[in-house]
């Protein structure tokens, strides 16, 4: 027995698909018009990115409330690119957690040892300091 669980969005754009291509091979007259399958095809699509949208988040926040229980803790991060308000966009490499950060400066780069000092859940942000061999 095989068995595959897809989300309903996709599922429910597989079983239109399906039911229009069953007609065509049989020679018989689609399900849904050509205007239908594209009026299915946006909604489905737009579906799909608020769908993909609240994962990401849903995601973001689990890894910011792990981080919250484990301040104090050093991460390799990544320095993705500035941000306005003295941000810095960041990728925590071992959480694959990309968030604004507060405490770099304008001259750090690359690859950093980062220390978690703060976590905010809304709007997502941390604030870090860096972690040098002396430190």
């Amino acid at each position: 027995v095989y068995m595959h669980a897809t989300s309903p969005i996709r599922r429910f754009a597989d079983l239109i698909t399906q039911s229009q291509l069953k007609k065509l091979i049989k020679n018989e007259e689609p399900v849904f018009s050509t205007e239908d399958m594209m009026h299915w095809a946006e909604e489905v699509s737009f579906r799909q990115r608020k769908y993909n949208k609240a994962e990401r988040n849903i995601t973001q926040y689990w890894k910011l409330r792990y981080l919250q229980q484990h301040l104090g803790e050093i991460y390799v991060a990544k320095i993705r690119k500035r941000l306005p308000n003295n941000n810095t966009e960041i990728e925590l490499l071992e959480l694959a957690c990309v968030l604004p950060a507060t405490g770099l400066g304008k001259n750090d780069e690359g690859e950093l040892m980062l220390r978690i000092d703060e976590v905010r859940l809304d709007p997502p942000q941390i604030g870090v300091h860096i972690q040098t061999l002396s430190t």
